[in-house]
């Protein structure tokens, strides 16, 4: 899938898909924002280029996902999960998920597999993770999980 509308002057990139939509924004250098939503039913070629010329230009990159409308299919997932591991050394995640068992998993996943991954259920604690890493970048508008 192709970037579907690129905002170069505001650093945003967006990709349509038949099941999803995803944003991403760079909110300051290797520091990035990720909003998607709907069910990620695919690899997203665009996205992975978009992380790896950060990390070929010698950034460890930080990535921010909001999760909360977010389901992957199993295909999709295994084609991430293998690049992924490709990169793991290279990327922060800090994913804000609806339950506390999924923050626990995320965590546990990326201990084992030597990441990093940090997750979160309180959108207040997500922010402020943001806004440490990112000060005086414009941050989403976040609801509160059900």
């Amino acid at each position: 899938m192709a970037v579907t509308k690129h905002k170069p002057a505001e650093a945003v990139y967006q990709w349509n898909g038949a099941t999803y939509s995803l944003v991403l924004r760079r909110l300051a250098p290797g520091v990035f924002y990720s909003e998607p939503s709907g069910t990620i039913d695919e690899f997203i070629p665009d996205l992975a280029k978009i992380f790896e010329d950060e990390i070929a230009h010698g950034a460890r990159i930080v990535v921010f996902t909001n999760m909360l409308e977010l389901s992957i299919a199993s295909e999709a997932r295994k084609a991430w999960t293998t690049w992924g591991k490709t990169v793991r050394l290279h990327i922060v995640g800090h994913c804000l998920v609806r339950s506390r068992l999924t923050e626990m998993a995320l965590s546990l996943i990326w201990f084992v597999g030597g990441g990093a991954q940090t997750g979160y259920t309180d959108p207040d604690l997500f922010l402020a993770a943001m806004r440490r890493l990112a000060p005086g970048a414009a941050l989403p508008q976040l609801r509160k999980s059900a």
